[in-house]
């Protein structure tokens, strides 16, 4: 329940949120999860990083970004969470320090970015998922593919994309005890692969950790 817009003294005489039945705190791999996803979601994504900049600079941004980006912007967060402990987040920030239009606008930019970001990650799920299904195809000679080349088609590609967002649909609606626990375990089945591959290289005869300092 947000009310960012509310002046101070409605604020005091507001009693609405002593009616609310005390919210379920959330345990630690649901606020893993959720934060997860609202950060970054994996390294899906990001597979030009190492041809276009080399392993030593990839991992070196890899590593630097939550000093440089996450760690400020917790701070902040923090600072700002225990001064104005009201519902709104950032839109409450804004609204105290710069009125309640730039705060309108704020809230309005940020649902764009939202609707936009979000609706990338149905077609990076659709087009893995096309992707994967071509490569089995194309290992297996003795398959028949349909359609052709053992890829999804338009209307299949549509259809994982719908499902995917009435999935998350439920969830959003079902509360957020029910987003942390479904993030909490899409967080570790989509780091799994990753885990797999780490542990995959290093039994490799040929591993040479070296290569890690290549810049090119």
């Amino acid at each position: 329940l947000a009310v960012p817009f509310i002046s101070k003294d409605d604020a005091e005489e507001e009693e609405d949120y002593d009616l609310l039945p005390p919210p379920r705190p959330l345990t630690t791999l649901q606020l893993m999860g959720i934060a997860f996803f609202a950060v970054s979601g994996s390294a899906y994504g990001v597979e030009e990083l190492v041809p276009a900049g080399g392993p030593f600079l990839s991992l070196l941004a890899l590593l630097a970004a939550p000093v440089v980006w996450s760690a400020p912007m917790v701070l902040v967060t923090s600072e700002l969470s225990v001064a104005l402990p009201r519902s709104g987040g950032y839109v409450v920030w804004i609204e105290e320090s710069l009125g309640a239009f730039p705060s309108l606008l704020n809230a309005a930019a940020n649902l764009a970015c939202n609707v936009l970001d979000c609706s990338l990650y149905p077609l990076l799920l659709s087009e893995y998922l096309h992707e994967a299904l071509l490569a089995s195809s194309a290992a297996d000679p003795s398959s028949s593919p349909s359609p052709p080349m053992g890829g999804l088609s338009a209307p299949s590609l549509a259809l994982v994309r719908l499902l995917l967002v009435g999935f998350a649909t439920c969830v959003n609606v079902l509360g957020v005890n029910v987003v942390g626990l479904a993030a909490g375990v899409l967080m570790l089945l989509v780091s799994l692969p990753f885990v797999f591959l780490v542990a995959a290289a290093f039994r490799q005869p040929h591993f040479d950790p070296s290569v890690w300092l290549d810049t090119g």
